[in-house]
């Protein structure tokens, strides 16, 4: 994604740029702090609830509505659906005096759909690759060869050569088929 590869020319953990780190005890501790952080602050939240609308009041957003009929009023509602269906089903833009036309056109044309997958995998030793081999040297303390990690272990692994492979495979995957890559 866009984010990921900013990451990588952008981003750092522990001062180290394009690094990547992971959070102690896995990502959902992330939430965790995020959700404790929030009830400090009063925030209430419901799980499990599907929202059907995004209920507004002169021009300004007042709560939402659930698909089991309950109005829930707050002074802000966070959206962590996609862009199109935030503003094209949960609200009624029609309902708001200053969106441009342009906009409501554009949110409708929005492709949210992400060709792409991510795998993490654990490897019981350092790849060696054919275009880019390992150099190694001698552990001292068993006389054995250890692989040197190079440039090419640092970062990610791309499979392919372009964004067009991957959009290809992910519409092979849509539809039920292998990747013909």
């Amino acid at each position: 994604s866009g984010y990921v590869l900013f990451h990588h020319i952008m981003g750092e953990v522990n001062g180290k740029q394009g690094s990547w780190a992971y959070v102690e005890g896995g990502m959902g501790n992330v939430s965790n702090a995020i959700a404790r952080s929030g009830e400090d602050n009063g925030v209430e939240y419901r799980v499990n609830v599907t929202v059907k609308e995004i209920k507004t009041e002169m021009d300004k957003v007042v709560g939402v509505v659930t698909e089991d009929g309950d109005e829930l009023r707050a002074r802000s509602v966070i959206s962590n659906a996609s862009p199109e269906i935030t503003f094209s089903k949960l609200l009624d833009l029609d309902k708001f005096n200053d969106v441009p036309t342009e906009f409501k056109k554009q949110i409708t044309q929005l492709d949210s759909t992400s060709p792409v997958c991510k795998i993490n995998l654990a490897v019981d030793r350092l790849p060696d690759f054919t275009s880019f081999p390992n150099e190694y040297k001698v552990d001292p303390d068993n006389n054995i060869r250890v692989p040197i990690p190079g440039p090419n272990h640092s970062g990610t692994i791309h499979l392919v050569e372009n964004s067009k492979q991957i959009k290809d495979a992910y519409i092979d995957a849509l539809n039920n088929i292998p990747s013909k890559r």
